[in-house]
């Protein structure tokens, strides 16, 4: 659940555990503690363990803003009564690293952009807006295959309403997954961990309007989690575009897959 992000000039600025923020040399930055409910900053001992639970974006006039997917103390509370296990919150911190001589200032904390929202604990993904100012916030909800989308700038995150479409369904098993924009940000790409079955989905992204199209959904191959273990590796956990964007790779916790985009035939665009 990690993040960073550096300067121009390649030096590490801040990082974020998911629960809370440093500078360079590891120190909080100030009001960068306790970015997230009480409970969940407990019973996870002050760090996050779930991919892409934190992201840093920044934005003109050395605005920064810190997302992070979490729980409330109320859905912990269910948590611990094996009533439901999703996130329900997603918040924002917007960062000024104008303060503190250039150390930077949570000038913004925990803002809610979605609230009683149920959400997957992974899949959440930006890319630049076509104007090259702002991102494109994309997170996924959980146990279906809707997205709610925002638009960041340096001003303010609006939200953008949401997109799904009916396959695949991703169900409650989200220990695992990602999304992710390749490297021109002309398609999306997401997956998650299941119980029985494994899907990518692929869709076309338009970076102006922020719109999902062309929806594909790709059958994971099954492989045996090691040479003497037989059961399938059933749990996909990453996913990356090829920087000429014509091969997803795909990780599973035992295995490696490649998608050939242009391949058509599914008994030959996975490779092992």
């Amino acid at each position: 659940g990690s993040s960073c992000i550096s300067n121009s000039e390649g030096r590490l600025t801040l990082f974020s555990n998911g629960y809370q923020l440093f500078d360079s040399t590891g120190v909080h930055v100030e009001n960068g503690d306790s970015l997230v409910p009480q409970l969940i900053y407990k019973k996870y001992f002050g760090y996050s363990g779930y991919a892409q639970s934190s992201m840093l974006l920044p934005c003109k006039d050395s605005i920064i803003y810190l997302i992070t997917p979490t729980a409330s103390n109320f859905q912990v509370m269910n948590w611990n009564n094996n009533v439901s296990y999703y996130f329900d919150l997603l918040l924002y911190h917007k960062i000024d690293m104008n303060e503190n001589s250039g150390n930077g200032k949570v000038v913004k904390k925990a803002i809610p952009l979605l609230e009683d929202t149920p959400l997957s604990k992974t899949q959440m993904m930006a890319c630049r807006h076509s104007s090259g100012e702002g991102w494109w916030l994309y997170k996924q909800a959980s146990d279906t295959n809707m997205v709610y989308k925002f638009l960041v700038t340096k001003d303010s995150i609006y939200t953008m309403g949401m997109q799904g479409f009916a396959e695949p369904h991703f169900g409650t098993y989200d220990l695992a997954g990602q999304s992710m924009f390749n490297q021109n940000g002309t398609h999306y790409a997401t997956t998650c961990s299941s119980v029985n079955d494994d899907y990518l989905f692929l869709a076309d992204f338009d970076r102006c309007n922020g719109v999902l199209s062309n929806p594909k959904v790709y059958g994971i191959p099954d492989y045996p989690k090691t040479p003497t273990d037989s059961s399938a590796d059933n749990s996909p956990g990453g996913i990356c575009f090829s920087p000429n964007g014509r091969f997803i790779y795909l990780v599973k916790y035992y295995n490696i897959f490649q998608l050939d985009l242009n391949d058509p035939d599914s008994a030959t665009a996975w490779y092992h």
